[in-house]
């Protein structure tokens, strides 16, 4: 049974204050009331167990941004709740919105409800909910919060979509060459045999090839998940991935395209959130969840120590060496002017730009680079075979 926080007024003028179980707020509330207690605030206790089922599923940017549209219209915060409720197209959401709803008549405020359902929103929303609420703003730090998991969503998929030919281009490529050296290749394999002779070099390689590819070819699928494998090895201790993803950067092409992602999405959500109020330390300490690649995050960790300490966000930043010298410098002259809010969402739009241009110039290098190694490759096998044939015809006249 879930457990709640609250503060009522008792009848005697005094204030009590606990914590209790009770199957909802609303059931808290009467309770209370029968007791001769008039409720204050009554807030779900974090960690106590709420209708969480299937809350992943919700939309929090179509969430965000009907909430800003009713709250922008003038309706007050229950109503708008409820209305969104009423034409929730899931489960899921209806359950979400219900619990939301509940907390909000029951005296809490939103971000303590949305902290309370940690596995639907992150601290981002819920700062940036609480500092709205803080200010008086709520409607338009919700539609700052819509547009911001908008940009963040359309610029993954746009970098997704520009890597998926490619990809679907590797494997065709590798199936190929597969079915080529596996089943193709063999059949040829005995009938030069049988005619005996010194087969060419080129032929003799192609033809191991096809052995190894027939007999071991399951070490594919193996090998495949024995990389998965290390992946999440790696992945479970920070040391381990803070090395690998710094190895990750130093790739050429690759390194740069990363780096600039990164620093795309570190600029975006800090200055969110400190264009909506959120303070600045505040903001450091939420920021590394948003941040894929551990080496940039531990920079960014130290740089908020280093924060906290006084020295400013430019300069541990600078003294990394894995942040660009430009985003480098246009924070330090926001911090100078007191803009930095609006100068890191200028440094989040440059390197989305830069992130674009550079999927499409790899793209524009990978994808020739695949299909003539693929044409070369598979041309070298058809020539390798039809060397062999020629000396063998020869050997026959």
């Amino acid at each position: 049974m879930p457990r709640y926080r609250y503060k009522a007024a008792r009848p005697d003028g005094d204030i009590e204050q606990g914590k209790l179980e009770a199957d909802s707020m609303a059931a808290l509330a009467a309770r209370l009331q029968e007791s001769g207690c008039i409720p204050i605030r009554i807030a779900p206790v974090r960690g106590a167990s709420l209708p969480r089922r299937r809350a992943r599923r919700v939309d929090v940017e179509t969430l965000a941004r009907d909430l800003a549209v009713l709250l922008s219209a003038g309706l007050p915060l229950e109503q708008a709740l409820q209305a969104l409720q009423e034409v929730a197209d899931t489960a899921a959401s209806q359950r979400l919105l219900g619990a939301l709803l509940e907390a909000v008549r029951g005296g809490a405020s939103l971000s303590a409800t949305m902290q309370a359902h940690g596995d639907t929103f992150t601290p981002l929303p819920v700062s940036m909910v609480r500092a709205g609420e803080a200010g008086g703003n709520l409607a338009e730090v919700l539609g700052d919060l819509a547009g911001y998991l908008e940009r963040s969503r359309a610029l993954r998929q746009e970098v997704l979509s520009a890597l998926l030919y490619p990809a679907i281009l590797v494997v065709v490529a590798m199936l190929s060459l597969f079915l080529l050296l596996a089943y193709v290749v063999p059949q040829f394999t005995g009938m030069f045999a049988e005619l005996g002779g010194t087969l060419p070099l080129a032929t003799r390689v192609v033809m191991a090839a096809g052995d190894l590819t027939r007999h071991y070819g399951w070490l594919v699928p193996g090998l495949a998940l024995l990389g998965i494998w290390l992946n999440r090895w790696v992945a479970a201790d920070p040391a381990r991935c803070a090395r690998r993803d710094a190895w990750l950067l130093r790739l050429p092409l690759f390194g740069s395209l990363i780096r600039r992602s990164e620093v795309a999405r570190f600029s975006r959500t800090l200055g969110v959130l400190v264009t909506n109020g959120v303070p600045l330390l505040e903001a450091m300490r939420i920021v590394p969840g948003a941040i894929g690649n551990q080496a940039l995050r531990q920079v960014v960790e130290a740089a908020a120590r280093d924060l906290q300490a006084g020295r400013g966000l430019a300069r541990p930043l600078a003294e990394s060496g894995l942040f660009p010298g430009l985003a480098v410098r246009m924070i330090r002259v926001g911090e100078e002017a007191g803009e930095l809010g609006p100068m890191l969402i200028k440094v989040a739009g440059i390197h989305d730009a830069e992130v674009r241009t550079a999927v499409k110039r790899l793209l524009a290098l990978l994808e020739p680079a695949l299909i003539i190694g693929l044409g070369v490759v598979i041309a070298g096998i058809v020539l390798s075979i039809l060397l062999a044939i020629l000396d063998t015809h020869q050997l026959l006249l």
